[in-house]
């Protein structure tokens, strides 16, 4: 995991390209982040696009089944997109059809996500082009979808950022990883 001393030692002033302190110093002072204000972190790789989450866009296409493997395999999930803003957010991302973690369970004869909760009425608008018969979730170019699974597409695996807050002495040392 990451600790305490590697943070202060990322944050140091002699991996600094100015002179005198971090670039933050220099900038911000005191004032970094800005009051009230948390930073996160997320792994080697991953990109933050804002909130609270980690993003990663793997190279090559596979099958849903496939995609959701891979990244349970990294400790995340596919894709969640369970509100409009996320749904806008994803609309920005570089390619323009990704699977995502929704799929329909015929046992139940309902959406799920992949983290276990069921596709709500709220959401229900913004999904209304998918079909039980293709049970499958799949975002192509601002719509949400449903395909065949066996399909390769690309994907995008997320997890929670790591959520960084400054302690009492305002130093920039003085990062810690907030507890869960």
């Amino acid at each position: 995991g990451l600790s305490q001393t590697s943070l202060r030692i990322l944050s140091s002033p002699a991996n600094s390209a100015v002179q005198g302190g971090t670039a933050w110093e220099q900038k911000w002072g005191d004032d970094f982040p800005f009051p009230g204000q948390n930073c996160v972190l997320c792994p080697a790789n991953w990109k933050w696009e804002g909130g609270d989450t980690c993003y990663y866009y793997p190279e090559g296409k596979k099958s849903w089944e496939e995609s959701h493997q891979f990244c349970s395999s990294r400790n995340s999930t596919l894709l969640l997109i369970k509100d409009q803003a996320k749904l806008n957010l994803v609309g920005t991302f570089p390619r323009g059809t990704y699977w995502f973690g929704l799929i329909f369970r015929r046992q139940q004869r309902t959406w799920y996500w992949t983290d276990n909760t069921p596709l709500t009425e709220e959401q229900k608008p913004w999904t209304k082009q998918i079909r039980v018969t293709q049970p499958c979730g799949y975002f192509y170019h601002g719509t949400i979808y449903s395909g065949t699974c066996s399909e390769e597409n690309y994907f995008i695996c997320e997890k929670p950022a790591i959520q960084l807050q400054r302690g009492n002495n305002h130093w920039q040392e003085d990062w810690f990883v907030r507890p869960e």
